[in-house]
């Protein structure tokens, strides 16, 4: 394995780890916040009940039973270079992250 794909796979997984840490705190502590985390016109399918825009995201989070997760395993690999990589930085900024 070359030095530099290591180096993207190590990026991917402390990536992964911060989102998913991000992510379920949020819903765990402060669910009024997750569709921050959401563009504008996101679908979210969660037990098969397909939920569109941010306003009925909030509506269905808000309504889910209060929760506590725990992540004991997540899965990542790094993005391929020639894949366009949106700006995250504004999100970041909001969330205290670095991309």
């Amino acid at each position: 394995m070359s030095v530099d794909f290591k180096m993207y796979v190590d990026q991917a997984c402390r990536a992964a780890e911060e989102f998913v840490n991000i992510y379920y705190e949020t819903m765990d502590k402060r669910r009024r916040a997750l569709t921050r985390l959401y563009l504008d016109k996101a679908t979210l399918i969660w037990n098969g009940n397909v939920v569109t825009g941010l306003d009925a995201l909030s509506n269905f989070f808000e309504m889910l039973p209060s929760s506590e997760f725990q992540v004991n395993m997540l899965d990542c690999q790094p993005v391929h270079a020639s894949y366009p990589v949106p700006d995250y930085s504004s999100c970041c900024d909001q969330w205290n992250c670095e991309v």
